[in-house]
């Protein structure tokens, strides 16, 4: 699982919204809740794509609630609906400072727009679709057995650190997270290795 973390580790403040607006004679402007696209989306065509009404798109459904529903308690889930060859695996992941509801109801609106709308990756088996506060891949195949961080996408923040000694301060932050992580890492593979 060490992987899929590396995926959040910098974050990406970059967030992409389309609001519609209308104007009539003398009447207000009349502006649309945003709505939130993906910044980055892979549809691979590896696993295939699936048929409306199937077994497949059943349990892809299901995989979805039963994800969102986990990830509003813990912001990540990982699970599997159904047998082959009609399984649907699955994991979503929100950002550290996206939890509870919004994180639920993030990871709802973009399972119904993947599954649903089809505005994204339409009826592929297996998709990866990048938010700037959430994550989720759902495929026909156990992409979990050996979990990478392909399909993976970097962004630059587009942010600044300002502030008296901000730079410094956001440095020695990134600095303990790293030793952290490393000591982390030597500590997992020596219990691995049995030195613990």
């Amino acid at each position: 699982m060490q992987p899929l973390l590396l995926l959040f580790l910098s974050p990406v403040v970059v967030l992409s919204s389309s609001a519609w607006t209308a104007r009539g004679e003398d009447e207000a402007v009349a502006v649309a809740s945003p709505e939130v696209n993906p910044l980055y989306y892979n549809c691979s065509l590896s696993g295939g794509r699936y048929g409306q009404n199937t077994t497949y798109e059943d349990n892809l459904k299901a995989l979805a609630a039963r994800l969102v529903g986990v990830a509003r308690v813990s912001n990540f889930a990982s699970h599997t609906v159904g047998s082959a060859p009609d399984a649907a695996y699955g994991i979503a992941l929100c950002r550290g400072d996206y939890t509870g509801d919004e994180c639920a109801n993030g990871l709802r609106k973009a399972f119904e727009n993947a599954v649903e709308n089809r505005l994204f990756c339409d009826r592929f088996r297996d998709a990866t679709i990048y938010y700037d506060q959430y994550m989720l891949r759902f495929s026909g195949e156990d992409f979990r057995a050996n979990l990478t961080n392909a399909p993976a996408w970097v962004a630059w923040n587009m942010n600044n650190v300002t502030g008296a000694g901000g730079a410094a301060k956001f440095g020695g932050r990134v600095m303990e997270l790293i030793n952290k992580t490393a000591d982390y890492a030597a500590w997992h593979s020596s219990l691995q290795r049995g030195y613990c």
